[in-house]
């Protein structure tokens, strides 16, 4: 039985999809030809009323309708309506359907007969979008068909979680029940209520002092949340008067919310709405002569609009944490998080899984779903379950929710903390979500809130459009890089002939004719030297063409060709093939194969990590607009940490947290990839970097006339101001520039103090460095000359 059960309640994804939250509403109209089985031709009298179940499973909602005393065969229904709220539809679902029985009763003083029956689905309702009536055969108790049908109206109205915004404009001829003088003074307000007041979401305005019988409540607004549940509730207003010592109720006005979900903010309509006496108000006058039971009393009428602002989905995927501490140092432990996300009319908490034994580093592994209209921060509680007493609290931390709105998806490592008092606050571990947002199409996130930056879902398409294209570009990479490194593995390969070098020129040879092309005898060969050669020849060429040809062999993409990559290019059989880059032929210079293979290997690496940090560079100064006021900001906001001592170490180190106040930006996943990428890409428990790196690296990326860059060099460099770098500084500038590892600039930094520092005093002043930048271009800015179209233009 139980197994029977469990595959009657299977649904198909087909079906899920159709399944919506909301009320069927079904209006009855009339029957034809409707009869009791013991009925005779001649019989018409009938008691006729409908009994409706929506449903096959147990405990299926039931609904009648009114009896139509004396109606004949053919019944009128009087259009009565019928409803059925489907707060979860799918415990409606029965071998994947939503079956609605009618039954025709004929209603009698001992027993009521049944007169017929019929069922039906009603899936294909769920997604009519105007309301439609059809005639439907009824069938007698017996099961044999009869001649008997009943007309009957669907529609349907989906529900939707959201917040429900009443705007109050005026009340009118507002009197109190039983009082006769309607010049009494009158301080009206409004409360609002998803049911009976009291009992759920309540929300007020302030009296309108001396407002009297007509107030203006000057567009105040009850605010209202609607969650999955409580919308079957009808909306409950109440107008006041704020008296001395109490309040009183004027009058009230009942309604349902559900019409309002289907209209836009900007298609709303004032309406007025009749206001009644409530029913304690009633139960006051009970007794009192001229006053009768059930008697409806009109105390006025108010103006309002109603808009519905649809909720939003933020899903969270709890994953990990890391380095949690507990006061007492504990390792042995039991974390979890807690999620307080505050609106103005709701507070939504939610709650992890406890990972039992998670102890410092625990796991959650979890995804949680909140429901978001208004809120653009996140509170993240990190708290320590106990077995015996009470919870422990270790730390929190307060998340904004802009960025998620923004780009759609936010990978993120926070850091909860301990609040020590007086300012002090103290790290007790991170932890890692990652936050995806998905909203109805067009609308902005937050909503109904002014001063705070807003995102609909174009944005959120966009970025998610240009995260795919990320990941095409991120798998392009590593192919490349994947071919590089079984390239000497290709030259093995027994069923493929090794390709063998060119040895029409000694290595001697070539070595001379590099050094004639080298003119400044710096071992590299750069774009301006090429270009002087090839005019001397003759040959017109263009500086795209002189760049594109030193791409070809520039392996580590330095913008220049040293002995290696020239003596690779003169010596291979064929450099114009497409695998040029992946097959290299046998032996090299002084037959150095296998030291240049591993050189080989290390230049792809860490070309690999250039074009991650050009990617997320990029997308940072796009993303925050950054431009070369902007930059001087971040320089002036790090001196100003530095010197007092707040998030900054001596050596200009700093945490990420830091990355974010400097740049004023929000802390995400992409911006912590971003900082990781300048700190140690290889090993993640490196969580500092230096600042100057950075800041000279993001450099590279604007539009800066030479002077302003050199003058940037200086001003992060050169922090004793005596004018001058010294060799180390000029590695970290040369690391910075290239966005390369110490051992990959050494050589430069030596041939740049070689042929520039002419006192030999191991410094340069900033005219040998302004000699530098025009005798060495690509040595010193190569980001600039390695794709021009990369180049952020600052305003």
């Amino acid at each position: 039985a139980g197994s029977s059960e469990k595959n009657a309640r299977k649904i198909s994804d087909e079906v899920k999809a159709m399944l919506k939250a909301g009320r069927l509403n079904v209006t009855c109209i009339e029957g034809k030809n409707i009869k009791r089985p013991d009925m005779n031709e001649v019989a018409t009298k009938l008691d006729a009323y409908l009994q409706l179940k929506l449903g096959a499973h147990r405990g299926a909602p039931i609904k009648k309708t009114n009896v139509q005393k004396r109606s004949s065969q053919n019944p009128n229904f009087k259009r009565e309506k019928v409803y059925f709220d489907l707060v979860d539809p799918e415990e409606f679902c029965v071998y994947d359907d939503i079956q609605l029985t009618v039954e025709i009763w004929d209603d009698n003083a001992w027993n009521d007969d049944l007169m017929g029956t019929v069922s039906f689905s009603v899936l294909r309702f769920f997604g009519l979008h105007e309301p439609e009536a059809q005639w439907f055969p009824v069938r007698r108790p017996d099961g044999e068909e009869s001649e008997g049908s009943i007309y009957l109206e669907f529609a349907f109205e989906p529900a939707r979680p959201g917040l429900a915004v009443i705007h109050l404009y005026e009340g009118r001829n507002l009197t109190r029940l039983g009082e006769e003088d309607i010049t009494v003074e009158l301080n009206p307000f409004v409360s609002g209520a998803m049911g009976e007041v009291g009992t759920d979401v309540t929300s007020s305005t302030e009296p309108v002092q001396s407002g009297g019988s007509n107030p203006y409540f000057g567009d105040s607004e009850v605010l209202l949340w609607v969650d999955q549940e409580n919308w079957v509730n009808d909306v409950h207003l109440q107008v006041w008067n704020a008296d001395l010592g109490r309040n009183e109720v004027l009058g009230e006005v009942h309604f349902p919310l559900l019409k309002y979900m289907q209209i836009l903010e900007a298609d709303a309509e004032e309406e007025e709405f009749e206001l009644v006496a409530s029913a304690k108000q009633i139960q006051k006058l009970q007794g009192t002569d001229g006053v009768d039971e059930g008697a409806v009393f009109r105390v006025g009428e108010i103006v309002l609009k109603v808009t519905f602002l649809p909720a939003g989905v933020l899903s969270v995927h709890i994953k990990e944490g890391n380095n949690i501490r507990a006061p007492d140092d504990r390792d042995r432990m039991d974390p979890y998080l807690r999620f307080n996300v505050e609106g103005q009319a709701a507070q939504i908490q939610q709650m992890s899984r406890v990972d039992k034994d998670g102890g410092t580093n625990p796991t959650w592994n979890q995804t949680i779903d909140i429901l978001i209209v208004d809120s653009f921060l996140m509170e993240v509680e990190l708290w320590i379950h106990e077995l015996v007493g009470s919870e422990l609290l270790l730390g929190k931390v307060d998340v904004s929710l802009l960025q998620v709105f923004k780009r759609g998806i936010v990978d993120t490592w926070i850091t909860a903390k301990e609040d020590l008092g007086h300012g002090n606050l103290k790290s007790v571990g991170d932890i890692h979500l990652v936050m995806e947002f998905n909203g109805p199409p067009t609308i902005a996130f937050p909503q109904h809130r002014t001063g705070v930056d807003t995102f609909d879902d174009s944005k959120r398409v966009n970025r998610k459009k240009a995260d795919e294209e990320k990941e095409l570009e991120e798998a392009a990479a590593a192919q490349a890089l994947e071919a590089a490194q079984i390239a000497p593995k290709r030259e093995e390969d027994p069923n493929e002939v090794p390709l063998k070098r060119d040895t029409t020129w000694t290595e001697e040879e070539i070595k001379a004719a590099f050094d004639f092309i080298d003119l400044d005898h710096n071992q590299f060969i750069g774009a301006a030297e090429l270009r002087h050669c090839l005019v001397c020849m003759g040959e017109l060429i263009t500086d795209e063409e002189v760049d594109m040809m030193i791409s070809i062999v520039d392996d580590d993409g330095d913008g220049q060709v040293s002995f290696e990559e020239f003596y690779e290019l003169i010596t291979d059989p064929d450099p114009a093939r497409q695998d040029f880059r992946t097959r290299r032929p046998k032996g090299g210079p002084g037959d150095k194969n296998k030291n240049l293979t591993a050189d080989a290997f290390q230049r792809q690496k860490e070309n690999s990590l250039r074009e991650q940090k050009k990617v997320a560079i990029l997308a940072f100064l796009e993303e925050n607009e950054i431009d070369e006021l902007k930059l001087h900001r971040a320089v002036d906001t790090l001196r100003n940490m530095a010197d007092a001592g707040v998030g900054v170490g001596p050596d200009s180190s700093i945490r990420f947290e830091t990355f974010c106040k400097i740049f004023e930006v929000e802390p995400t996943g992409e911006y912590v990839e971003l900082f990781r990428l300048f700190a140690d890409p290889d090993n993640e428990g490196v969580q500092e970097t230096d600042a100057k790196l950075i800041l000279l690296g993001f450099s590279n990326f604007l539009e800066l006339k030479t002077e302003s860059r050199v003058a940037i060099i200086f001003d992060l460099f050169d922090e004793d101001k005596s004018g001058f770098l010294s060799e180390g500084e000029l590695l970290n500038v040369l690391m910075a520039n290239h966005m390369q590892s110490l051992n990959m600039v050494k050589n430069k930094a030596r041939t740049i103090m070689k042929f520039t520092d002419k006192d030999g005093s191991g410094t340069l002043s900033m005219s040998e460095f302004m000699l530098v930048a025009a005798k060495f271009p690509n040595v010193l800015f190569p980001a600039l000359r390695n794709n021009d179209q990369i180049v952020v233009k600052a305003d």
